[in-house]
């Protein structure tokens, strides 16, 4: 194994320390506008609070339900793990300022957002292929 990779201690996969913004596990690809080489405790203090939610999600999670009437972070709500890994990330209890944050690094450029839509598209377009030639082959039987 190189510096940069560890081994999931539940799969045994190598992981190295590029994040998926869009996850692999929810239909985002595997190239390379879709990966950031980051910092490997700031990674794993991503995915404690966030899983594997995209970056519209964790914002929406963050102003939804983890921010007070003052906007700062509720901290009662969160584990312990989850409270060490947001002040890993975002230094600060003011919701708003880790909002920037994952619009800015973790998540997709203007262009990238565009080609995600493209990669939809064309997914979309292989799966009603694949749908409409399972129908033919239906019909023949």
């Amino acid at each position: 194994m190189q510096e940069n990779e560890k081994r999931d201690g539940k799969t045994g996969k190598i992981h190295n320390n590029k994040h998926h913004i869009i996850p692999t596990s929810r239909g985002g690809p595997k190239n390379g506008w879709n990966k950031r080489s980051v910092n490997k405790e700031k990674h794993a203090a991503l995915h404690t609070l966030f899983a594997n939610l995209l970056p519209e999600e964790m914002i929406l999670i963050i102003e939804l339900s983890w921010t007070d009437k003052k906007g700062l972070l509720k901290e009662e709500i969160l584990s312990h793990d989850q409270i060490r890994a947001w002040y890993h990330l975002f230094g600060t209890n003011q919701t708003s300022k880790a909002a920037m944050i994952i619009r800015g690094d973790w998540d997709l450029s203007q262009d990238e957002k565009e080609e995600w839509e493209e990669w939809k598209l064309k997914r979309k377009k292989k799966i009603v292929d694949f749908v409409k030639k399972t129908k033919r082959m239906e019909e023949r039987r």
